[in-house]
């Protein structure tokens, strides 16, 4: 007959710790029923944490590509904006009036403004 297993009665029992979740046992058989479920468990929660992770990893890509799209499309306003204002500058030469001059002024502001988010290839 099998006898259930007990810690000897001169000192108190010692707890052996699962070295994957930190529980802790009396008994070495718990801890080994233990292991294999507490094994199962951390290997699904690593695919679960990998999955994740590949996701946040295809939503990064996707802002960095959306995030460069947008640089390009405000380079490209800003290369309208230059065609404009050098347009308008000519103009204003031929025959200047005050609200040429406002414009030619709202202008260079609206050019600084996007510089902040997508400065010219020369400078940084």
């Amino acid at each position: 007959k099998l006898h259930r297993w007990r810690p000897p009665e001169s000192h108190p029992p010692k707890k052996i710790r699962c070295q994957i979740c930190g529980n802790e046992f009396l008994n070495p058989r718990s801890l080994q029923s233990h292991k294999g479920r507490c094994l199962k468990e951390c290997v699904a929660d690593c695919a679960s944490l990998k999955l994740k992770l590949q996701h946040a990893q295809r939503e990064l890509d996707e802002s960095r590509f959306q995030s460069e799209k947008l640089r390009a499309e405000i380079r490209e306003t800003k290369q309208e904006l230059d065609n404009a204002d050098t347009d308008l500058k000519l103009q204003v030469l031929a025959s200047p009036t005050v609200s040429d001059a406002t414009l030619i002024i709202e202008i260079e502001q609206l050019k600084k403004q996007l510089d902040v988010f997508a400065p010219n290839e020369g400078s940084t």
